[in-house]
């Protein structure tokens, strides 16, 4: 007579057996999937990765990841026009992309539209760019609002970047102050000029405090954004769209020796004081007709080759020059109070009942040659 534990033995053998149809349709069921996977995977399987993407294949994955929510089909977004500019890592160009979330109406969203050179690196350095800027949370930093999905099939990068309606303070200054007769121009009082100093200030300590060590490298008039044309209500916001010129970039990078000097944040604060001479000035050219070696010499004088502005108030004459002293004597945006925000936050608050005024100070340049662009001088005079 069988015991009790071969009774259990063998039901539980009955339990766990499988008639051959079901293993036939298990089986059938695992070559099935294997083989649309197949179909699916095998030409990416099959083409090899070529030599000049191998060394980037890491890299792209993790920022394939980091930009996942803002990738978008690649007819999403729309190029026209011209170029704007030529940036380091490609070209900028005006277009417009679907909005994510749908509206009654299908009207698209202007933008500006970074796409890189096609080489690997640049493609790697524009979206390595984008994915530190979507790190970024501040109202006065521009946001990414789009990749193009072709930037990692093609690896050629679309990145459309918030563009503002106001356009931007080198346009502002130039098309409403210093194009115009005396009278048409509007008036531009000193804390208001101060004003958008403090957002741009702003938004460089959360650009220090959030990326570390990674410098902004481009704070120029060209890359501060306005949301309308009046400089008395309108919100600014800092881009990377354009590239300094060499007239802006600080001594460490024009005197190095090196083929790519690496932007530290201090170099941001030299350009934040050229920027707050340029405001001053209302749109003047930094070392007008100079070239990069009477520009070197500049360095040597107690101005940089900066005079005061007519009108500048000596503290805020005195912080600019501090920005533009030696690298470990600028004041930085984050770390110790004050920072230079708060040191700008006093100044407009110094100044906010103010009614003083600020007018447009002329280039000027001695050369006559065409190379400077010296046919057209100009003037300004007040009535």
């Amino acid at each position: 007579m069988p015991s009790s534990d071969d009774t259990l033995v063998t039901d539980q053998c009955s339990v766990s057996y499988m008639t051959p149809w079901a293993t036939v349709v298990a089986l059938t069921t695992c070559y099935l999937l294997v083989i649309l996977w197949i179909c699916k995977n095998g030409k990416k399987m099959c083409l090899p990765v070529p030599d000049s993407l191998f060394p980037y294949q890491k890299q792209l994955k993790q920022l394939k990841r980091d930009l996942s929510r803002y990738l978008v089909e690649d007819n999403c977004i729309e190029i026209f026009g011209s170029p704007l500019a030529q940036t380091p890592q490609g070209t900028l160009f005006r277009g417009t992309i679907i909005p994510r979330v749908k509206h009654r109406t299908t009207e698209r969203v202007p933008v500006a539209v970074k796409v890189s050179h096609p080489n690997p690196k640049y493609s790697v350095a524009l979206l390595e760019e984008s994915a530190r800027i979507c790190r970024l949370a501040h109202p006065n930093i521009s946001r990414i609002l789009a990749v193009s999905q072709l930037s990692f099939t093609v690896l050629r990068p679309a990145v459309a970047v918030e563009w503002l309606a106001g356009g931007n303070l080198a346009d502002y200054f130039q098309h409403q102050i210093r194009d115009r007769e005396e009278r048409q121009r509007p008036q531009i009082l000193l804390r208001d000029v101060l004003e958008v100093l403090l957002q741009v200030s702003a938004a460089l300590r959360h650009f220090h405090e959030t990326l570390g060590d990674v410098a902004h490298g481009a704070v120029t008039t060209e890359n501060v954004q306005l949301t309308s044309r009046d400089l008395r209500r309108c919100t600014i916001k800092l881009s990377c769209l354009y590239p300094p010129t060499t007239s802006r970039l600080p001594p460490e990078i024009v005197c190095s020796t090196e083929r790519n000097p690496k932007r530290r944040q201090e170099s941001d604060i030299w350009m934040f004081g050229v920027l707050c001479w340029e405001s001053m000035t209302l749109g003047a050219e930094p070392h007008y007709q100079r070239t990069p070696e009477e520009i070197q010499r500049c360095y040597r004088l107690p101005d940089r080759g900066l005079t005061c502005p007519q009108g500048c108030p000596l503290d805020v004459w005195s912080l600019a020059m501090e920005c533009l002293s030696e690298a470990h004597r600028r004041p930085r945006f984050a770390g110790a109070s004050p920072t230079l925000v708060d040191r700008v936050q006093q100044l407009r608050n110094y100044y906010i009942q103010s009614m003083d005024c600020l007018y447009p100070v002329p280039n000027i340049g001695n050369c006559t040659c065409a190379e400077h662009k010296c046919k057209k001088v100009e003037s300004f005079d007040r009535e």
